[in-house]
């Protein structure tokens, strides 16, 4: 097999084990990946409306809005007006979202996965995977 595709492989692989064992993770605190990754993204960007959130995500709006559903549903987020008349409804972490153990599960995964790797590595790293998402872009429109 050739280099790139060497390299191809070993990114499925692990972006396969990563979402494995965060899910089994997230479990743990009756959560998913995909859940997360809703509570993270809202955490730094409250009050997002659904279409702006599946943007930041890059995921389908109505696979969003099962998520959305499910977080209001199990306290994590609200959906309130949003500000000056605005149309639509921005999403907030609740106080619960706020205070679950939610950072401190993904800190300490993170801190665990990123051992031994250093800040240069992670630069260039996400250099590359930058690039790479581009290219894909560029292949999209094709």
């Amino acid at each position: 097999m050739s280099r790139e595709g060497d390299i191809l492989d070993l990114m499925s692989a692990t972006a396969r084990r990563l979402r494995t064992i965060y899910d089994r993770r997230a479990a743990e605190h009756g959560l998913t990946l995909a859940r997360v990754r809703v509570l993270l993204c809202l955490r730094d960007r409250e009050g997002l409306t659904q279409i702006e959130l599946a943007q930041a995500l890059q995921i389908e709006a109505p696979t969003l809005k099962r998520q959305i559903d499910a977080l209001v549903r199990d306290g994590y987020l609200e959906r309130r007006p949003l500000p000056a008349g605005g149309r639509g409804k921005g999403l907030y972490l609740t106080p619960f979202g706020q205070t679950h153990a939610l950072t401190e599960f993904s800190r300490k995964t993170r801190q665990l996965l990123l051992e031994g790797v250093s800040g240069e590595d992670l630069d260039v790293f996400q250099s590359v995977l930058q690039r790479l998402h581009r290219n894909i872009d560029r292949l999209e429109e094709l």
